[in-house]
């Protein structure tokens, strides 16, 4: 599927589908509008919110306010100094200040946060909701294609692109960089649902289902077992030396959910 075709209209149902014993209406995402906070409003042209004070040059930049009708010798000489003398001095004497008090303090990161099933996670502009985490002896149409002695591990996830354009579910900025806590070097499989579409591209506002699935070796996961799911983020930049258009920089684990594995013994099973 390219950028250019839609998410929309029916599709006959998959192997993925059939595997996982889910029903046409169970490859379709449940709707969960969610408005966009202020960076994607700004990344994406918006204005500032109303009340919020607009600095310009002319109001920040103290040195260049008329200068009063009298004015003392101190006055007159701390004019004649260099700005950057100013910059320059101010610095110092910050840093010597810091210094005596026992130096900069580093600041502390943010906890990652730890969701529920069912609970929403927007990372690097897409929206992903976990459905459920299950492991079966071979998934046709997922991609992964397990060794002897391996399973497959698949999550169903709903997804939505965040952004004002296309992207791919396979990078590491959208679905790529999702992460099985025990398998970290494991880069997972991406496939629709419905119609077993490998790599999807996730049209902008469009909510759809997905199986991101990876191969594990078959002692791993149980019935019953738990994993954590480790959701990525990255953040949002706009090229302008050699790459142009925006870019994802810095993808990172942005959030936990630890899920029940659902063993869904063979293949003809479950179908």
């Amino acid at each position: 599927m390219t950028p250019s075709q839609g998410e929309n209209g029916a599709a006959a149902e998959g192997d993925i589908a059939a595997a996982l014993g889910a029903t046409p209406a169970a490859t379709q995402p449940k709707a969960s509008p969610v408005s966009a906070g202020p960076e994607i409003a700004r990344a994406q042209g918006g204005s500032a919110p109303l009340g919020t004070p607009v600095v310009t040059a002319a109001t920040s930049n103290p040195l260049t306010a008329p200068p009063s009708a009298r004015r003392t010798l101190a006055q007159r000489a701390i004019d004649r100094v260099p700005v950057k003398w100013l910059g320059t001095g101010l610095t110092v004497i910050f840093l010597a200040t810091t210094a005596a008090f026992g130096g900069l303090a580093e600041v502390p990161k943010p906890k990652t946060p730890l969701l529920e099933l069912g609970q929403t996670f927007v990372g690097a502009e897409v929206e992903m909701t976990p459905v459920s985490l299950t492991v079966v002896d071979e998934l046709r149409g997922s991609g992964v294609f397990p060794e002897p002695g391996e399973r497959v591990l698949s999550l169903v996830m709903d997804v939505r692109n965040l952004s004002e354009f296309a992207r791919s579910s396979a990078v590491d900025d959208t679905l790529g960089g999702l992460r099985i806590e025990e398998l970290e070097d494991v880069k997972p499989s991406i496939a629709r649902l419905d119609d077993d579409t490998g790599s999807p591209w996730l049209q902008p506002g469009i909510p759809v289902r997905v199986v991101a699935s990876w191969p594990v070796p078959a002692p791993s996961y149980t019935d019953g077992a738990q994993a954590r799911l480790l959701l990525s983020t990255a953040t949002r930049g706009v090229g302008q030396f050699v790459l142009y258009g925006v870019t994802w920089d810095d993808v990172r684990v942005g959030g936990h959910m630890d899920l029940a594995v659902e063993d869904l013994g063979t293949a003809e099973e479950s179908e």
